[in-house]
């Protein structure tokens, strides 16, 4: 074709087939694809592939992987509880085609705009005036319920609030990092009083489930 990869992602706009949101693969990805070049293999999370039916770029990920990860995070879960930290992150990070980015607003609003750019350095008036509702960690005073939209179509949720004195909480099945683009699963963030308490109230509420499941299915069959 004559054409590298990087030089087809600048020129195609990426889309998801069904939200319509564009995503820009982040440098890491492109990295890696190149690297894999280098050592005369292919990674199949980041194989382009042009049908003359549909002359867009696709892109095949891994069901877990490290390719959605940039090179710094590529190591344990070590902001999760200690008994399991021994996770790898790439166990819970996912990219690609089936994971549509930005995630959709179900609820609420994230409440950044191209007006605070000096804060979001890393994103473009443009783009925060069109995706910044969305940003998993809100401005104070701001909450929002947003989904991952798995192929398109599933929704799988994340809530966030952030209180006027800073205060924030997230819960997220999947959690958009819109610094690196990618989505991290079963991913819960805390930040003051406010926050730590429904972090410790969660996970009392889990440990509580798990325990009313077990007995409930011991009294039932047992």
């Amino acid at each position: 074709m004559g054409r590298s990869l990087e030089e087809l992602l600048r020129s195609i706009p990426l889309s998801s087939r069904r939200g319509g949101t564009p995503w820009e693969p982040p440098q890491h990805v492109l990295q890696n694809w190149k690297q894999s070049r280098k050592d005369n293999t292919l990674a199949a999370s980041i194989e382009p592939i042009l049908t003359p039916k549909d002359d867009r770029l696709k892109w095949y990920n891994p069901a877990m992987g490290n390719e959605c990860l940039p090179e710094k995070l590529r190591k344990r879960h070590n902001d999760w509880f200690w008994l399991i930290s021994w996770v790898p992150r790439g166990w819970t990070a996912k990219c690609g085609k089936r994971w549509p980015m930005p995630p959709k607003l179900l609820l609420g609003d994230s409440g950044w705009t191209g007006a605070d750019q000096v804060e979001q350095g890393h994103h473009t008036v443009e783009w925060l005036d069109k995706y910044g509702k969305v940003l998993p960690i809100p401005k104070a005073g701001h909450w929002l319920l947003s989904a991952a939209m798995y192929n398109g179509w599933f929704p799988i949720p994340m809530v966030a609030i952030t209180w006027s004195n800073g205060d924030y909480y997230s819960l997220g099945l999947a959690r958009w990092d819109n610094v690196d683009n990618y989505y991290d699963l079963f991913r819960v963030r805390a930040h003051g009083r406010r926050g730590r308490f429904f972090m410790y109230a969660t996970g009392l509420f889990l440990a509580a489930s798990v325990f009313t499941a077990i007995g409930t299915a011991y009294y039932l069959f047992g």
